[in-house]
């Protein structure tokens, strides 16, 4: 993600909530083309398929990210039927790229949020029945 102890850090979470994490994912899309993902995490409890996708958008000068770029992204996760999208925006989107990956439910994460996340307990799930 921003570094590669950034990324095995997201990883390690995800795995710590049940997900099987794959970075460098490649997928075919419904159109035949093939898209690589930075991180794929995939759940299922038996009934239901989780797949969240992860995408990494960098630039070391400070530059802002732009519609492009998140646009981009967003495409390949919709060739891909993925509904659930998170990208990783060093160092932030551009206000045009910000308003555009809010319409497609695109949860963006700078380096701030990240480390809250990280940082933050584990969620525990109950199972119904049990106090």
């Amino acid at each position: 993600m921003h570094n590669t102890e950034d990324a095995e850090r997201l990883a390690k979470r995800l795995r710590s909530q049940a997900y099987e994490v794959e970075q460098n994912a490649t997928l075919e899309g419904k159109s035949g083309a093939k898209h690589t993902f930075d991180m794929l995490a995939r759940k299922t409890d038996g009934l239901v398929n989780q797949i969240v996708t992860v995408g990494l958008a960098a630039y070391e000068d400070g530059q802002e990210i732009t519609l492009g770029e998140v646009f981009t992204f967003d495409d390949a996760c919709y060739d891909c039927g993925i509904r659930a999208k998170i990208l990783i925006a060093s160092p932030r989107l551009d206000s045009v790229a910000a308003r555009f990956a809010q319409s497609q439910r695109i949860k963006v994460l700078d380096k701030e949020s990240l480390e809250a996340f990280l940082a933050s307990p584990t969620p525990v799930r109950r199972l119904k029945g049990h106090i």
